[in-house]
């Protein structure tokens, strides 16, 4: 990405407008920005998230190499709905998602009514494939691979490729 660089009259340092609209800013205010957006704490508030995998600023950091990890990581979406929430339980379904599978489990709804849905959950296995190594991994309680796959990417930074260990086709 080609970025043009000019100079404040009286102000060191090297200044730049910002394609992710933050404005005009220093290099070095901009490599803080990103090594900053990367940590647990900006992730959980959704503080700077524009720069967390911006590769301009990976560069201020003098971070050559292509932005690895994921956008999941640290955030709070649901793995199952999709939505993003306040708050997770175990760290990867909603409240709305958890109460759903606990009156299933149950069989009846939070007044004590029998269920008009059953939702059918099952155990998943994954086959990850990480830059230097391969594990499969079961999901319990989960409604599809997809789920189980988010799931993991909440927790996980680096970037995977997902397969199914019985076919062990990725995806």
């Amino acid at each position: 990405m080609q970025v043009e660089y000019h100079a404040k009259e009286g102000i060191d340092g090297r200044f730049f407008s910002c394609p992710a609209g933050m404005g005009v800013m220093s290099t070095a205010f901009c490599a803080d920005s990103h090594v900053k957006s990367n940590t647990k704490a900006f992730i959980s508030e959704h503080r700077r998230k524009d720069c967390r995998f911006c590769q301009i600023g990976a560069m201020h950091c003098g971070k050559v190499d292509a932005i690895v990890g994921t956008r999941l990581y640290g955030s709070l979406v649901c793995s199952r709905c999709t939505r993003d929430s306040n708050r997770l339980v175990f760290g990867s379904v909603c409240v709305s998602c958890y109460n759903r599978e606990r009156e299933n489990l149950e069989g009846k709804n939070a007044k004590g009514n029998p269920l008009k849905l059953i939702r059918h959950y099952r155990s998943q296995s994954l086959l990850i494939l990480g830059e230097d190594a391969m594990q499969v991994r079961m999901f319990s309680r989960v409604m599809s691979s997809a789920e189980a796959g988010v799931s993991y990417l909440l927790t996980k930074s680096e970037s995977v490729m997902f397969g199914e260990s019985d076919t062990g086709l990725f995806v």
